[in-house]
């Protein structure tokens, strides 16, 4: 036979040798059942991962002890052989006399590693505290797979080697990966073998393994980096003894919070790299010339992977091996949602997204796994616990138990206010993981819970924020598991939509698709009184298209009249007039088909505003006075004070001061006493203009005044930048400039903060008439 046999490896042998006598025992093993025996499953028996098998087969690496013992065991192989193949393994452990090892193995540094200066400066930073403190500094790199926490690790693991006389220890503990985890024994062997103790000289048990392990390192100063980790109870008996002054650096999805609770370990979270890191790892590359090639493309890929380095790293792998494949192609198959992770994916696991991305889930519970499925297909780009718990339809207290499971192993991200994000990515697989596991049933009826949790949250706070504003019914949510918030004031609701504003959008865009008709209209409802105050007026329209659509699948009557009204409410801010006309008209011929009068009485209100609008200021004064008698018969005195400041409005265009300022200070008494302020501001306003009109300057300075700081209070922006820049007005006619250019400026900030461009600019006109007027520059 060409290879040696045992007698022969214990004096002369080589690991080539050795692993040839390994591969004979297979094949007799083999020849014995009558069959192939596949290695895949062979490794998994003898409990290590396929690439270590084939490495000890072909001689790249030297079994461990236990692995060859459970080998030996499940190739039935001879008492007789299977000691003399310990003997050679240990052997073949066995260091040069007189060599003291100083492990010095790291793993190969990437040459396009880019980013995480303040990372790196961090660890640095700890690492000056060794020096300092004389004792074991131990950092917690965590973040979700495919972040780039090994290639942090090592890179700065290379650059600062030179640092550590006692040498580099470094481990993949497997904590996530196809195979099972790395146990601590196991763990604890393979670092005594790098600090040169013989297979045989390494004690069995745990205990016995951890005090050589720390014998070996006290007093001793060792770069110990221990990738991929599991747990905390994993890591935990790995760490060097406080003797030492070693400097430990942990990678894991897991946040690890038991080894920073009980041992001071320094957190560093790793998140997605910024957008000039990401364009630089993808020329770095692939080139400067390829990515010249197609801007718009090179940014559709970087949206794409959104930061993720892994994910950056595929693609440029794509681009390099397939030389004919254009960026251009490769932004296609990436800008639809649909096919973006098969882009990702790769028959090696290491180099597939959704495999890296699987294996996080290992540490789930099949309750989590499900969680977090359902948060593949929640509305908007991020949910709050209270949303999530409809969602889900568990009860607060286990959703934030599941949630905080997921944060955990870094597959959410809970931000500063408490609401819990995905990275694009993890969306996609959470979303086709739930496709896969949950039933269109199932599917549907959670996306049916939390948005019934949207519509009831958002149509209570609307009813803060405009409590004189017409009531719609809405049909109960889901018993038991939907539960909607209710808030204390005004204050507490309009916080509430500027954080789910966004859900709210994709809630009523998931409503229309799935046709739940009332639920499309009423989320354009229960919109739109933020939506004005923000100035969202396109949003308001595209909400009131997709509201009109689905009004009209229903049969009540209501839903259509509502629906045109205020899509032609929403025409009048933004639109050309005859889009709102046509609308409002519609709603008014319902209106009285069904003696709905007070459906009559809102439409003429708006009727009035916009002939208003149009400068035809004698039919919006017609409009508005029959809409207050319309209020007035019906009881509705808030809304008759409302109608009676707009007729008082066109009134003042007309140049009647006298008998507008009567309606406005009658519209203002109607209000007295009323929570509703938002009118009352409206009415300040118009007395503002009124009084400047008449030339009583001063009267108008309080009255626009009083309405900035009602409607700043209330959250009106958008409004209080219109009573700034009329108070702006008052002032230069009483000559005081500077009082004027202050007002101005910040009226401008509000427009631009609510990216009102056209508002803005005329703003920045006054400003540069005024400083005109002032002779600046």
């Amino acid at each position: 036979m060409d290879e040696l046999e045992w007698d022969e490896l214990s004096t002369v042998g080589t690991l080539a040798d050795f692993a040839a006598c390994l591969r004979r025992l297979v094949r007799d093993a083999e020849g014995h059942a009558g069959r192939a025996i596949g290695r895949a499953g062979l490794a998994k028996r003898i409990g290590v991962s396929l690439s270590s098998l084939y490495a000890y087969l072909n001689g790249t690496t030297l079994i461990s002890d236990g692995a060859l013992a459970n080998l030996v065991l499940e190739l039935k192989v001879n008492e007789r052989d299977a000691r003399r193949a310990r003997q050679v393994r240990n052997n073949l452990a066995e260091p040069h006399p007189g060599v003291v090892t100083v492990p010095q193995a790291l793993p190969l540094d990437i040459a396009s590693f880019t980013g995480r200066l303040g990372h790196l400066a961090e660890l640095d930073r700890l690492l000056g505290a060794t020096r300092k403190n004389a004792t074991v500094v131990i950092s917690a790199v965590c973040g979700i797979g495919g972040i780039g926490k090994t290639a942090l690790a090592v890179h700065w693991a290379h650059r600062r080697r030179a640092r550590f006389p006692g040498g580099c220890l470094y481990l993949d503990l497997q904590g996530f990966h196809p195979e099972t985890p790395l146990p601590p024994a196991g763990a604890l062997a393979a670092l005594l073998r790098r600090l040169g103790v013989p297979g045989n000289s390494i004690p069995y048990g745990l205990d016995e393994r951890i005090q050589l392990y720390q014998t070996l390192l006290a007093g001793k100063r060792t770069m110990i980096v221990l990738d991929n980790a599991y747990s905390t109870e994993q890591v935990r008996p790995l760490l060097p003894p406080g003797t030492s002054e070693c400097f430990v650096v942990i990678t894991s999805r897991d946040r690890l919070t038991g080894l920073v609770t009980t041992h001071g370990a320094h957190p560093l979270p790793v998140d997605v790299l910024s957008e000039d890191e990401a364009r630089a790892l993808l020329e770095a590359r692939i080139g400067t010339r390829r990515m010249a090639e197609d801007p718009d493309a090179v940014a559709t890929v970087l949206a794409a992977c959104g930061g993720l380095p892994l994910a950056l790293n595929i693609v440029a792998s794509r681009v390099q091996i397939k030389i004919d494949m254009s960026l251009t192609e490769l932004a296609a198959e990436l800008r639809d949602k649909m096919t973006r992770l098969s882009v990702l994916d790769d028959k090696d696991p290491a180099a597939s997204l959704p495999a890296v991305l699987s294996w996080s889930l290992r540490a789930l519970s099949g309750e989590q796994i499900g969680v977090f499925g359902m948060l593949g297909i929640a509305p908007g780009p991020d949910i709050s616990v209270a949303a999530a718990s409809s969602l889900i339809g568990m009860p607060i207290v286990d959703t934030r138990r599941a949630l905080d499971a997921l944060e955990e192993l870094s597959l959410l991200r809970r931000n500063p206010g408490g609401r819990y994000r995905m990275h694009g990515l993890v969306r996609i697989y959470a979303r086709e993981l739930a496709t896969r596991k949950l039933t269109d049933a199932q599917r549907k009826e959670a996306l049916r819970r939390v948005i019934d949790f949207y519509l009831h949250t958002a149509y209570a706070g609307d009813r803060l924020l405009d409590p004189s504003a017409a009531l719609i019914k809405l049909a109960p949510p889901a018993p038991r598991t939907t539960h909607p918030e209710f808030f204390e004031g005004p204050q507490e609701a309009l916080q509430w939509f500027e954080s789910e504003y966004s859900c709210l959008a994709a809630s009523q865009k998931i409503a229309l698709t799935e046709h739940w008709n009332d639920h499309t209209w009423q989320l354009a409802w229960a919109m739109e009184t933020f939506q004005e105050m923000h100035g969202h007026f396109e949003d308001r329209i595209s909400a009131w298209q997709a509201g009109l659509a689905g009004a009209h699948c229903t049969t009540n009557p209501v839903a259509h009249i509502r629906a045109h009204w205020r899509i032609g409410d929403a025409y009048r801010w933004e639109r050309p007039v005859p889009d709102a006309l046509v609308h409002l008209s519609h709603a008014l011929r319902l209106a009285e088909e069904a003696g709905d009068t007070v459906d009559q009485a809102h439409i003429y209100r708006t009727l009035g505003q916009l002939r208003a609008d149009r400068g035809e200021y004698r039919q919006a004064v017609t409009y508005a006075i029959r809409s207050a008698r319309l209020y007035r018969d019906t009881g509705m005195s808030v809304l008759k004070a409302v109608a009676l400041n707009h007729a008082g409005w066109a009134l003042a265009n007309l140049d009647h001061l006298s008998l507008a300022r009567a309606l406005c200070r009658a519209s203002l008494n109607l209000l007295g006493g009323n929570p509703d302020r938002a009118r009352e501001a409206s009415t300040l306003h118009s007395l503002g203009y009124i009084s400047h009109h008449i030339g009583d300057y001063a009267e108008a300075v309080s009255f626009y005044q009083k309405a900035v700081d009602i409607r700043n209070d209330l959250g009106y922006r958008y409004l209080q930048a219109g009573s700034l820049d009329e108070l702006g007005h008052t002032h230069m006619a009483l000559d005081q400039l500077d009082r004027a250019c202050a007002i101005w400026t910040q009226a401008l900030k509000i427009y631009r903060e609510l990216q009102r461009d056209d508002r803005a600019e005329q703003v920045q006109q006054q400003l540069g008439t005024l400083g005109l007027r002032k002779g600046s520059t």
